[in-house]
């Protein structure tokens, strides 16, 4: 795989999390920092422009999705104080409040947009723009768990409740029926699928699992319109799971934990490719991609990389930032 470094840019503030688009309908993309109660916003070329401010605590995670349907996307936050602030064209649209730190967001776009939270104690929360809440609940208080202990099974319980990543997705059922899911992860060994608010299954792990993302890894005879999503699952023992149809249906290595996962299309035209690229950071020093779960690219950095988006358009290659 060829890669070009485009630019490198030392920072003069500190952030957690990065994220990229177009929140201000200039066709024009920008890079997105939380930092302490603010979103700078920065050019394509790392230069500062403007910033967002939340009028809340640290940042801990940003999207850029278009939920309003009011022209432009917007930029979605969650900060320390268990604050989720919707803006749109720029603007402060709406404000949810979760009981503690906000750690993960999603996406779903089933029966409508809703924006899925959720906290260090393990709440979960969607609501629909600009804060009409849809459902809430915590992962331990969870009618599956009682209906599991009541049955006289062993639930998975966390011992860190924290929600730790979401996934807005779809399996097939074995009538093969798409089913929209909520995938979230928290201190337990399992991945949790939720939908329309409630608990359908756990996946069972091997590990805490750190991050998720959707796409296409591994080879499938099945074609992508008779197959579910690949979702790619990475924790605390250094593989990645890949779970299609409630299981887990491939692995492979990656060396360290892995903390963020991220995915770069199989593009069109000449730069097509049957599947897409992993990209994966973590506890080392550097970023990893892999096609169908062989190591293509290993690009050194100088330190752990904490923070990685990627940003993939039409009409160019697709550029990770971190």
């Amino acid at each position: 795989m060829n890669v070009t470094l485009k630019w490198e840019r030392p920072i003069s503030f500190p952030f957690s999390c990065i994220a990229v688009g177009d929140p201000f309908g200039l066709s024009d993309s920008k890079i997105l920092l939380g930092s302490n109660g603010i979103v700078k916003v920065l050019s394509s070329l790392g230069q500062e422009e403007s910033e967002l401010e939340t009028k809340g605590g640290s940042v801990r995670c940003l999207l850029v999705h278009d939920v309003t349907r009011f022209g432009v996307k917007d930029v979605i936050v969650g900060d320390a104080d268990g604050s989720v602030v919707l803006f749109s064209h720029g603007e402060i649209l709406s404000h949810v409040a979760l009981p503690h730190g906000v750690g993960a967001l999603a996406v779903e776009m089933n029966g409508g947009t809703s924006i899925i939270a959720g906290d260090a104690v393990g709440t979960l929360l969607a609501f629909q723009p600009p804060a009409d809440i849809r459902w809430r609940l915590r992962l331990g208080d969870d009618p599956a768990l009682e209906n599991a202990r009541s049955s006289g099974q062993t639930p998975v319980l966390p011992t860190d409740p924290a929600v730790r990543c979401l996934l807005a997705t779809e399996q097939l059922d074995k009538f093969g029926v798409p089913t929209a899911l909520v995938m979230v992860c928290d201190g337990s060994p399992a991945v949790h699928m939720f939908a329309g608010g409630a608990r359908i299954y756990s996946q069972p792990m091997p590990c805490r699992v750190n991050a998720l993302c959707v796409g296409r890894f591994v080879e499938d005879s099945r074609s992508a319109a008779r197959a579910s999503p690949q979702v790619a699952a990475a924790g605390d023992d250094g593989l990645v799971y890949i779970i299609q149809d409630f299981a887990i249906a491939a692995k492979f290595t990656v060396g360290s934990v892995v903390t963020q996962l991220a995915v770069l299309p199989r593009g069109s035209g000449a730069d097509a490719t049957p599947l897409d690229t992993l990209v994966c950071a973590g506890h080392f020093n550097g970023i990893k991609m892999f096609s169908n779960g062989k190591l293509v690219l290993d690009h050194r950095t100088p330190d752990w990389v904490h923070a990685m988006a990627v940003e993939a358009r039409p009409d160019s290659r697709p550029t990770v930032y971190v």
